[in-house]
């Protein structure tokens, strides 16, 4: 009995520290994933834990030994298939890219330091749902604090090109 629950400690230690280092220990099985990806370290460490836990309850209970091993085996597997399935699922998620510098043009902004002639200000832009700010230049004379302002260029990843609005 005490062999279930070593196997059921090291197997929710495992899972434990899959949520300290997270996917470091995913490349440990990468080269003996037969499975096209299911599996995983959350997988295995589910395995493990539910085949411990629910043998070592089993043979408490006064069940014996190979029907101990059945029950936390078949448990073990409903458990690691659902950790793999999340894991897989998860992995396979698509997200949407970054947006980068040509997401910039056409963005509305405000000035939020003063744009001078042949200088530099300052203007806020909302790219992707977020506000970020960047070093503007003015493609037509100085623009005033608090103006609206399009952008009409990126001149690199932290500077645009704007004209008042």
């Amino acid at each position: 009995m005490l062999a279930f629950w070593i196997v059921g400690g090291v197997g929710v230690a495992l899972f434990l520290l899959t949520f300290v280092v997270g996917e470091l220990l995913d490349g440990v099985l990468d080269g003996i994933d037969f499975t096209g990806g299911f599996l995983s370290t959350a997988a295995v460490a589910g395995f493990a834990s539910a085949f411990g836990i629910v043998g070592g309850i089993a043979r408490s209970m006064g069940a014996s030994l190979p029907l101990a091993v059945v029950v936390g085996v078949v448990a073990g597997a409903a458990i690691g298939a659902v950790g793999g399935l999340t894991t897989r699922v998860v992995k396979n998620t698509p997200t949407d890219r970054a947006p980068g510098a040509d997401d910039l043009v056409g963005a509305r902004g405000v000035v939020v330091s003063a744009i001078a002639d042949d200088a530099y200000g300052e203007v806020l832009v909302r790219v992707g749902g977020h506000r970020q700010k960047y070093n503007a230049r003015s493609e037509s004379g100085a623009i005033a604090v608090g103006s609206d302002v399009l952008v009409t260029d990126s001149l690199s990843s932290s500077s645009v090109r704007v004209r008042a609005l």
